[in-house]
């Protein structure tokens, strides 16, 4: 993906932020899927795994407050391929917050 939204509330008040790799690349992020059917109606769903980031420098000032902080599990560059083919037994490697100098938070401009 090319970037999240969060919540800033520093100010009392939802800013929405966007958050992106400095970079511009885009983010490979640890997920979930499943495909099945149910009639004639075939049905994709997904998740995105998250990590907590409550002392994570960039990600600690997002969400409400007195709310656990999370943020999704960025994988590193290289390691897409690793979490497609990681036996369940390994996926917890894949569980870690993203570095916070390796992103970028700005807020999003209302029209």
């Amino acid at each position: 993906m090319q970037a999240f939204f969060e919540d800033d509330w520093r100010s009392r008040k939802a800013v929405p932020t966007r958050i992106a790799r400095v970079d511009g690349q885009p983010l490979g992020v640890a997920g979930l899927w499943a495909c099945w059917r149910q009639g004639d109606v075939e049905i994709v769903s997904f998740t995105l795994l998250t990590v907590n980031a409550n002392s994570h420098a960039l990600m600690n000032r997002y969400g409400q407050n007195g709310n656990e902080k999370r943020m999704p599990a960025i994988l590193n560059d290289g390691a897409y391929g690793a979490w497609l083919n990681a036996p369940i037994d390994k996926a917890r490697e894949f569980m870690r917050a993203y570095p916070a100098n390796l992103l970028l938070a700005n807020p999003v401009q209302k029209k």
